[in-house]
């Protein structure tokens, strides 16, 4: 996975700048940031990772030209459903917006909000105010919240 600029500069891309902050408003430092190329790997392994987001939240991330991405924020990625008490983000909220560039481009204000994982079983209503995506449709570990 790339991670940072294209190893030779004959690759086509476009740049995403923005920034991750928590619930509350306030930056979060050290996120990964993690591309999907839309429509790409089954596997879902990403196609583009990014550590880290700077002291203020910033991030700026390149991507291959002429596909569609979409954006997460975890606080590591290895795989698998992140745990309870973690952070997790994606540009869009529930329902992911893609992101995608021409060549030189620079997409800016791609900012995502990031949420802690609840504990399995967790009442759907402590959700009520959050941000569009802060409540996940699945638990951790698959178990569906009531």
């Amino acid at each position: 996975m790339p991670n940072g600029p294209f190893p030779d500069d004959s690759h086509a891309y476009f740049t995403v700048t923005g920034v991750v902050k928590n619930e509350d408003g306030s930056p979060v430092t050290e996120a990964v940031i993690v591309a999907f190329k839309i429509g790409g790997d089954q596997k879902r392994r990403p196609d583009f990772t990014l550590q880290n987001s700077d002291q203020n939240g910033r991030y700026s991330m390149r991507l291959a030209a002429g596909s569609a991405y979409s954006i997460l924020i975890r606080n590591s990625f290895g795989g698998g459903q992140p745990a309870p008490g973690e952070f997790v983000g994606r540009y869009g909220g529930e329902t992911a917006t893609p992101v995608s560039g021409q060549a030189g481009q620079v997409v800016q204000n791609i900012d995502i909000t990031t949420f802690k994982i609840p504990e399995p079983g967790i009442d759907k209503n402590s959700f009520r105010n959050k941000p569009a995506g802060a409540l996940p449709t699945i638990a951790p570990r698959g178990r569906n919240l009531p």
